[in-house]
């Protein structure tokens, strides 16, 4: 029964795999087609996971080990996913072959194994079953543990990263949110220690149906919500943030958003400043609920990057609260003001240019050290 399950699941993952790597779309295409290439593989892991579990791989002694270099394949496949997602493009083929060295030399590690002829290896797999590895098994168990857990730090970074760097030109962050793929990753990270645990204290081969079973449930999860998932950052999302200076540790890998090196003194910042401040201020642009870093500098003439710069090395703040601010501000004296009574507070806040709730009470909380509901009950309590 439990095996049959497995089998479902091998089918299943053969066939989202194939979806997403033939099925025509403009939307996050990159990231659509590693993760089906991901599943392709899940399959293949489950295909030969079954065999090792049923005792049924003495016909097909190639098989027998499958189960413990596959997984040297996911972790740059699930780092692969996350930027791709993000960025909308890959590696280069020199950065995946780095990311799969791993793979290569599980492979070269089991090399001996292979050479064998299939009575030598029919007899090391009845030793596995009995629970007697040989220490080539150990080796790759470790890699495995090791390797993926850096690769799902490292995926993780990237989310972090990304959401540092599109406060710089968003003032908005509702439908640019990863908090689901942080969530995946979470649940990844958490089947691969439990795989480890299970090594140590309850190693059977009934308990490889546990991550089995959790796979099985897990992709279709994960297919919904990269189907789900609109593009992040467009081409001209892209080429701003390759004008602004979001991180200078950024590698040299050509698929990375370059650094700026634009430099202005103080003085010129102040006089800066002044003025794109003015401009929006006075224009009120800041309760357009997509107000962008991009729109800023079309309607005050100056280059997006050099207003990133000022704010974030002048005045400490990113465009995100920099507008945020602004917002907040606008909420504030609406209800000093008593100008729209009739109007909820939420309402009130989506009118001043917030689209996130949380995003209005933090940004009004942060300027009145208080909540919207204290502030208006303190209004008409003085």
């Amino acid at each position: 029964m439990l095996n049959t399950f497995i089998i479902a699941g091998v089918i299943q993952a053969f066939l989202l795999g194939t979806f997403f790597i033939f099925h025509r779309t403009e939307i996050n295409l990159p990231a659509h087609r590693i993760l089906g290439i991901f599943f392709w593989l899940l399959s293949i892991n489950l295909f030969a996971a079954s065999f090792f579990v049923s005792g049924k791989s003495y016909p097909y002694s190639w098989l027998i080990r499958i189960p413990e270099i596959m997984p040297f394949l996911y972790p740059p496949l699930i780092y692969g996913f996350t930027f791709s997602i993000i960025y909308q493009t890959t590696f280069s083929t020199k950065y995946w072959t780095i990311l799969i060295a791993p793979f290569f030399a599980g492979l070269f590690i089991l090399l001996p194994f292979y050479l064998q002829s299939p009575e030598e290896k029919i007899k090391v797999y009845q030793l596995m079953v009995k629970g007697i590895y040989p220490f080539s098994f150990y080796v790759l168990f470790i890699g495995k543990v090791i390797y993926g857990a850096l690769m799902i730090g490292i995926s993780y970074y990237t989310i972090i990263k990304y959401r540092r760097i599109i406060k710089s030109i968003f003032s908005t962050l509702k439908e640019k949110d990863l908090r689901w793929l942080e969530y995946v990753l979470a649940c990844l990270l958490l089947v691969w220690l439990v795989t480890t645990l299970r090594f140590f204290f309850l190693h059977s081969n009934i308990s490889v149906y546990m991550p089995a079973t959790f796979i099985t449930v897990f992709i279709y999860v994960l297919s919904y919500f990269t189907l789900s998932q609109k593009i992040l950052l467009d081409t001209g999302d892209l080429e701003l943030l390759g004008q602004i200076n979001t991180d200078k540790n950024s590698t040299n890998e050509k698929n990375d958003i370059s650094a700026s090196q634009t430099q202005i003194d103080k003085k010129e910042a102040e006089e800066k400043y002044k003025r794109f401040f003015e401009t929006t201020v006075s224009s009120k642009a800041y309760l357009d609920k997509e107000f962008t870093l991009g729109k800023m500098a079309t309607l005050s003439g100056i280059r997006a990057n050099t207003i990133s710069e000022i704010l974030n090395k002048y005045y400490s703040i990113n465009f995100y609260d920099f507008i945020n601010k602004l917002r907040a501000e606008e909420v504030k004296e609406s209800l000093e003001s008593g100008k729209y009574q009739y109007l909820t507070i939420d309402a009130l806040a989506q009118q001043c240019g917030f689209k996130s709730k949380s995003t209005f009470y933090q940004s009004f909380k942060s300027l009145t050290g208080k909540t919207p509901a204290q502030f208006k009950k303190d209004l008409k309590n003085s």
